[in-house]
């Protein structure tokens, strides 16, 4: 099991994490979604050892990681940047994680080169954006770790491609109980793959639940509404959006709402204020993320004036 307990760490006066706790289980894949500069990677960095932090623990297996090779050895972290030399081919950076790595498996190593259709002699700096991503998979996957750490795992991928990796990686995870961590703004993507979703906002995790739970207690719905908005200001929901009136005669306006409670529990409170035209559906990883993320208004008038 990866865990994080009550872990901070701060830049000088910038706090990057505060107080995040987090479990990832035997066989789980655990998505980390969050905007930019929120802390994603360097909370994979502290989890699997690259970074200490400043208060609070994190172990595997109720071992710490940090300064601990043995563990490191049954550990990957694929950075958004390369994991490897660019100057070196795929053949070479073989030599350079087997040497480390006990459980590399050449087997996996030429399967995988020859499934993606990599030159394995080619220097890496000459590979595409997508081909230097699906060269990090390759190598990390080769070392068959325990515990995967990947960040923004899809990146530089096509939409074919993204699908086949998360059969990859189901598949792994599951025949050899790992435990994977993997961030990425291919929210699509994560929500059909991982079984566990966290949400950092302002350094703090600000949603820790399964997806299960997440498209069983919110709602994303769609109805027209006549009355005046005070009238909603009953149902425990969070407005995202209002669309443009649909019948100018009578005033009647769409809304899209995301409401915090059961399919059930949703029509029944729109109903009971008025709503019509009620439609109702499990909410989608973008929608919550849309929900929890306040956006900032914008001017566009006065700043491109």
């Amino acid at each position: 099991m990866i865990e994080a307990e009550c872990i901070t760490k701060n830049f000088g006066d910038f706090t990057v994490l505060s107080d995040v706790s987090l479990k990832v289980k035997k066989g789980e894949i655990y998505g980390l979604i969050g905007y930019n500069g929120v802390g994603k990677t360097t909370l994979l960095k502290i989890l699997s050892g690259i970074y200490r932090a400043d208060s609070g623990t994190a172990r595997i297996n109720g071992r710490s990681v940090y300064e601990n090779p043995q563990m490191k050895q049954k550990c990957f972290f694929m950075t958004e940047e390369a994991a490897f030399f660019h100057q070196f081919s795929l053949n070479k950076m073989r030599k350079f994680y087997s040497g480390y790595y006990p459980k590399w498996s050449d087997e996996t190593f030429k399967g995988l080169v020859e499934w993606f259709g990599v030159d394995p002699v080619m220097k890496i700096s000459r590979f595409s954006k997508g081909m230097q991503r699906q060269a990090s998979l390759i190598l990390a996957f080769s070392t068959r770790p325990e515990y995967l750490f990947l960040d923004e795992a899809f990146d530089g991928l096509d939409y074919s491609m993204r699908r086949q990796i998360c059969e990859m990686f189901r598949y792994y995870v599951e025949t050899e109980e790992a435990s994977m961590l993997v961030s990425s703004h291919n929210l699509k993507e994560l929500e059909d793959l991982a079984d566990h979703i966290g949400m950092l906002c302002d350094g703090k995790l600000a949603f820790d639940g399964s997806t299960k739970y997440m498209r069983e207690n919110y709602q994303a719905c769609e109805f027209i509404y006549k009355e005046d908005m005070s009238g909603l200001l009953s149902v425990r929901h969070e407005l995202l959006e209002i669309k443009k009136c649909v019948n100018e005669e009578y005033r009647k306006n769409r809304y899209y709402c995301i409401i915090n409670g059961s399919e059930e529990e949703a029509c029944r409170s729109l109903s009971q204020v008025g709503a019509e035209n009620i439609q109702i559906r499990p909410i989608q990883l973008e929608e919550f993320f849309l929900k929890e993320r306040k956006e900032r208004d914008a001017d566009w008038k006065e700043i491109f004036k």
